[in-house]
């Protein structure tokens, strides 16, 4: 006769070995936790703050922008956190993310020699600058919400602006900085709907809209168990990246909440990430076949708001292809790349402009380490029922950037942005430690436990029948 683990005596208090992890911070811990003498909390504010603002004030040759300020006072701070911090580790993201900025920085020497210096200590600060701010600073299921708080504030802020310029075309802030120095222009954009597209603090209305998209399944996932700011926070996050009136941001917010709507409906099935891979390879095998122009054919006549701009990007991803196989390793620097006579300079596709401005090496490592990254994060299956919460807020609103990127080139305040929201996933991994059980009513929790269980209950038995000289009871 075998018996349920539940009726062997001691049976619960059997554990096999588990690994060790490192505590993570106490909240107190967390809040009071300090970098070149400030507050994280402050930080986050300050970094947030330095992203609203839309100037780029020159020192001499050199273009100072705000979050550039910061992130050049914090590098060395960050990297002193960074290293001691006793619950944080080297990764391989990490090691791939250094060599991303040094290829860059090699493939700008290779060119161009010491006369872009200033860029690439630019684009180094930017880069891994932005990356280690998410990096160091979240390292808790806590600071990953504060982050976020600091997010939800930051589109608050500048709600009441983009709202006047969706409806005027004025941007007020720059108007007012802009009397006293320089600020982003106003990229030429005709209006859509009847409506203007809202730029905001950054550079293109694109950006703009990719920026607000962030907030969307974070807030969806972070206020789970508060109904009233879930609903407001996601759909507030959801209406300012519809603003931007910009095709790539607003079919992100639709995959996201595809996404979201495929999660909350299937939960209660294990293996519901598999259906959806499967479903979505046959969906686009289906497609390919099925329409004229493929996946790409059918994107651009049906979801997008004009044709011939995305038709334009795909004649410019022919040419700049072109340029990356001519020259793979090193690019083509900042020189100028073949193209027809009518075609703009710019690229708007980040992974194709980085391949061809600083070669193929620069762009595999930081896609693999992507890759690592995400698949890293889905892997861990012993986080808190609130860690891994966030974890699917995190993992689909990259679903969605990776395709807005694949239309956007990004730079300035939002690619520093990106580049912390990577960072900011490495805490998964290598901050919190895991609870040892899951949220009872997690499917996956409940079979892991129940097969725990069965396979402790015979040596619970066998110890119970045979105790050892420790444990024998004392006469």
């Amino acid at each position: 006769m075998v018996r349920r683990a539940t009726e062997i005596p001691h049976a619960a208090a059997v554990r096999r070995p588990e690994r060790r992890y490192l505590a993570p911070p106490t909240a107190a811990e967390a809040a009071g936790a300090r970098i070149a003498g400030v507050s994280v909390t402050m930080l986050m504010a300050l970094f947030f703050a330095s992203l609203l603002m839309p100037i780029e004030p020159r020192i001499g040759p050199i273009r100072m922008t705000p979050y550039n300020a910061l992130q050049i006072v914090l590098f060395i701070p960050l990297l002193l956190r960074f290293r001691n911090d006793p619950s944080n580790r080297i990764v391989l993201l990490d090691v791939l993310m250094v060599l991303h900025v040094l290829m860059m920085g090699v493939a700008i020497y290779h060119h161009h020699g010491l006369s872009r210096g200033v860029y690439i200590v630019n684009q180094t600060v930017t880069i891994f600058g932005g990356y280690l701010i998410g990096r160091v600073m979240i390292r808790s299921a806590e600071d990953h919400r504060r982050f976020f708080t600091c997010f939800f504030w930051s589109l608050v802020i500048f709600l009441p602006f983009a709202l006047y310029e969706l409806l005027t075309k004025t941007m007020l802030v720059s108007e007012i900085l802009g009397r006293i120095t320089r600020v982003h222009p106003r990229a030429g954009q005709p209006p859509r709907l009847g409506l203007f597209r809202v730029q905001g603090f950054t550079e293109h209305s694109i950006l703009f809209g990719l920026y607000c998209s962030i907030g969307v399944a974070n807030f969806f996932y972070i206020y789970r168990d508060e109904l009233a700011k879930r609903l407001s926070r996601t759909g507030m996050a959801a209406v300012m990246t519809f603003m931007s009136l910009s095709s790539a941001p607003i079919i992100a917010l639709g995959i996201q909440l595809m996404l979201i709507a495929w999660d909350r409906t299937l939960r209660i099935f294990t293996y519901r990430g598999y259906v959806l891979i499967i479903s979505a390879a046959l969906l686009l095998a289906v497609v390919r076949l099925g329409y004229e122009n493929g996946v790409v054919g059918l994107v651009i006549d049906n979801l997008l708001f004009d044709a011939k701009t995305g038709w334009g990007r795909t004649e410019v991803f022919e040419y700049g292809a072109a340029e990356v196989l001519r020259h793979p390793i090193f690019g083509i620097g900042l020189n100028d790349w073949i193209r027809p006579w009518w075609r703009k300079p710019s690229v708007d596709n980040f992974y194709l402009a980085t391949a061809m401005r600083f070669g193929l090496p620069s762009l595999l490592a930081l896609c693999i380490g992507l890759g690592v990254h995400c698949i890293r994060i889905m892997r861990q299956r012993r986080l808190s029922d609130t860690a891994a919460s966030y974890r699917r807020g995190y993992v689909v609103v990259w679903v969605g950037l990776i395709f807005v990127l694949a239309t956007v080139n990004i730079w300035g305040s939002v690619s520093v942005m990106v580049m912390a929201y990577l960072g900011a996933g490495a805490w998964f991994y290598t901050g919190e430690a895991p609870e040892q059980a899951r949220h009872p009513r997690d499917p996956v929790a409940r079979r892991r436990a129940a097969s725990s269980a069965s396979r402790d209950a015979p040596s619970a038995a066998r110890r119970e029948r045979h105790p050892t000289k420790q444990n024998r009871p004392a006469r």
